[in-house]
């Protein structure tokens, strides 16, 4: 998975341009230097990188800087004027996270096919917001110290741009290091019982270790299984003896669990490239089945792919070696295979799978 986190920071720009330069030119160019670059924003979005969700947290920003824009040059409250806008922006910011859920709820509807990205963009905005809030809270505190304390205190617009500066950089770098620690996690969909995909976990979350006392509910996830055929011949693989469930038994020489936000074929693909470097994807579906132990529940899904013999021949084969179905059916019973293979055998015998299963082979 890419992962295009987008700086919150750098969206939030033009409301950080408005309350900076408001303090020094007026809220009229502040308002259209603000509202011109919020838009530039959201075309870029839209037109130039073509990201639809790329581009929803950009319409907030247009929305809280043209309201405080108006609001700021159409409402007088006399001595407050001077704290209106960050006490406007502020208003708004607080009414956002009032409503964060069903927000949220909105956006994931809308553009949820890469849900685990979308969240941790949703999730570095609001706080984002809140850092923001809290400067903007400071100066309106400043404000009521100095006037009905008599002690200066307020923050002027140069504080303002120091303090936006630094939460800029920090952010900036949160996303750089959250970007690189996404890159290392790897999340699964989670299925519901007819299959379909209702939301995703990482795999610490799923894939469950025996040192654990109390594994949380196993949520049931997919697993894509590859026979590869060859001259009427089943690849195997025998694992290390360094494997979680089956060390040194045999099994299907490709078989890994799908990845959140990879399609079926894309999952398929990928495997035969990862495993034999086969570029061409000629796999066949052929049935599916649940196989669960004490850890995880999988929802399998196995395929065949016949493959020429130099194919095979090009191969890196370590560990792996042809098996006659006839050789298979001998062992079947004699403690080398994996559980999921022997299953899958005796379904593939019960459908008569050509490939193996025909006549004279």
């Amino acid at each position: 998975m890419e992962w295009k986190l987008k700086n919150p920071a750098n969206v939030l720009l033009p409301v950080f341009l408005f309350i900076v330069l408001e303090n020094f030119y007026g809220v009229n160019i502040a308002g259209s230097i603000s509202l011109v670059v919020a838009f530039l924003s959201f075309l870029y979005c839209y037109m130039y990188k073509k990201r639809k969700e790329a581009g929803w947290c950009v319409i907030p920003v247009i929305f809280v800087v043209a309201m405080t824009t108006l609001i700021v040059k159409f409402v007088n409250f006399g001595d407050f004027n001077v704290i209106l806008p960050e006490t406007t922006m502020l208003f708004f910011f607080l009414i956002f996270f009032l409503f964060r859920k069903p927000i949220v709820k909105v956006i994931l509807s809308n553009f949820g096919k890469m849900a685990v990205e979308l969240r941790e963009n949703i999730n570095l905005l609001f706080v984002t917001l809140g850092f923001t809030g809290l400067i903007l809270a400071v100066y309106i505190v400043s404000f009521f110290i100095e006037r009905y304390f008599g002690i200066p205190s307020r923050f002027l617009a140069k504080e303002q741009l120091i303090l936006f500066s630094i939460l800029w950089v920090y952010i900036t770098i949160k996303v750089h290091l959250l970007r690189g620690y996404l890159s290392k996690k790897e999340y699964w969909p989670i299925l519901n019982e007819a299959g379909g995909v209702v939301g995703y976990e990482s795999k610490d979350r799923v894939y469950y270790s025996k040192k654990m006392k109390d594994p949380l509910e196993k949520k049931l996830h997919p697993v894509i299984r590859i026979l590869l055929i060859s001259d009427n011949k089943l690849f195997l693989k025998e694992n290390d003896f360094s494997d979680f469930y089956y060390p040194g038994k045999w099994d299907i020489s490709i078989s890994d669990h799908m990845l959140y936000g990879e399609t079926y074929e894309d999952c398929i693909g990928r495997l035969l490239k990862k495993n034999y470097h086969i570029e061409e994807n000629h796999a066949q579906y052929l049935l599916k089945y649940t196989y669960e132990n004490s850890y995880e529940c999988q929802q399998v899904f196995l395929n065949y792919m016949q493959v020429d013999s130099s194919v095979m021949q090009n191969a890196d084969l370590t560990n792996v070696k042809p098996w006659t179905i006839t050789q298979v059916l001998d062992e079947l019973d004699s403690n080398i295979f994996t559980d999921k293979l022997k299953k899958e055998i005796i379904l593939l015998k019960e459908l008569s799978f050509p490939y193996l299963f025909s006549e004279g082979k």
